[in-house]
């Protein structure tokens, strides 16, 4: 039975690396055919808040805004209620 390995080529540029040795100069450099600077006015930021956190403050914004959502319903419904018995008496 064969090995795995078998059908992997054998020449290239992985064969050709030897350990402990760091040749860059026989890389291939990528050359740009376009301009590549940014746009003049172009600004880049980074934010400093945790991804995490950010999910986090906008659950609890969510939540909040479910929330007052239910408590003016329900404030309606209660006034509605009230003005319904009074008219009523």
């Amino acid at each position: 039975m064969g090995s795995l390995l078998d059908d992997l080529p054998s020449n290239g540029m992985f064969s050709k690396m030897r350990r402990g040795k760091h040749r860059t100069k026989n890389l291939p450099a990528y050359l740009a055919t376009h301009d590549t600077s940014p746009p003049t006015d172009q600004i880049i930021t980074t934010d400093k808040t945790n991804v995490l956190l950010l999910r986090f403050r906008a659950a609890l914004k969510d939540r909040d805004a479910r929330n007052l959502k239910r408590s003016v319903s329900s404030d309606l419904a209660t006034s509605k209620n009230i003005q319904e018995k009074k008219q009523k008496h």
